[in-house]
């Protein structure tokens, strides 16, 4: 899974002259596909706690405080993103560019063979293979460059701070070239974000707590529609007729992806 968390605003009674930031969760599934918005009224570790109580496989997630409840929970593998990373890099352009440049260039050889294997279409586990081939030497270079320059920098400066961080998330960083199913980024999930920032700017704010929840299941199916490459307003028409007489059981049928395959044939 990666999860990631977004603001929207909402209307709350008990907050006078102003709304209430709440967050949106989103998780997404990158294997099958699907995409499930949590919102939560506070950005505190109980929200993903609670979704994610039964939950056992990798969870892809940034620096956020609120994920390192998971680092030593059994079966649970927390993995890190080397965007977030990068961005750290890309604000130390201008104070030492040529340790950031150093950075950034050993990052996007990493980048070079998660397009070769996508351009390939690998399996993935060719993709491991393809990975443990050119990535892993590219990992321990990246890591000898940085406990190296880590004891020259000032920890307070942009490229110290870029650094440090690289060096704390590093366990979490180097796990995706163990699995030909893990992501090198949570870029996916940041990409299932961007029709929240869009809303945000159309409706201005969700009217209460509870419509938040609303609003969250409606995001759930469209950004797995979405992901999917489904049609919403074919879709949607096809579940509006079809729901009430649909099976209790078997509604996991009417998912985007499931209403796509059966569309198709």
């Amino acid at each position: 899974l990666q999860v990631d968390e977004t603001p929207i605003r909402v209307q709350d009674p008990a907050v006078k002259g102003k709304c209430h930031t709440g967050y949106m969760w989103p998780y997404l599934d990158p294997v099958q596909g699907l995409v499930v918005f949590d919102y939560q009224p506070r950005r505190n570790k109980d929200g993903p706690a609670d979704m994610l109580k039964k939950y056992s496989g990798a969870l892809q997630a940034d620096g956020y405080e609120s994920y390192n409840q998971f680092e030593h929970r059994a079966g649970i593998t927390l993995l890190g993103c080397f965007a977030h990373a990068r961005r750290y890099f890309e604000k130390a352009l201008n104070q030492d560019n040529p340790r950031a440049v150093w950075m950034l260039t050993a990052i996007q050889k990493l980048y070079l063979v998660e397009r070769e294997a996508r351009e390939a279409g690998l399996s993935y586990a060719d993709r491991y293979q393809l990975r443990q081939e050119k990535s892993l030497p590219l990992m321990v270079e990246i890591k000898e460059w940085l406990h190296l320059n880590g004891a020259k920098v000032l920890p307070a400066s942009l490229i110290g701070k870029a650094i440090n961080y690289t060096v704390g998330m590093w366990p979490r960083l180097e796990r995706y070239i163990s699995d030909g199913r893990f992501e090198i980024d949570n870029n996916l999930i940041e990409n299932a974000i961007r029709p929240i920032a869009v809303g945000r700017k159309n409706y201005l704010f969700a009217g209460s707590h509870e419509a938040a929840k609303n609003a969250a299941l409606i995001y759930s199916i469209m950004a797995t529609a979405k992901y999917h490459d489904v049609n919403p307003a074919l879709y949607l028409e096809y579940v509006f007729q079809t729901i009430l007489d649909y099976p209790f059981h078997k509604l996991a049928d009417l998912l985007p992806q499931n209403w796509k395959t059966r569309s198709q044939n």
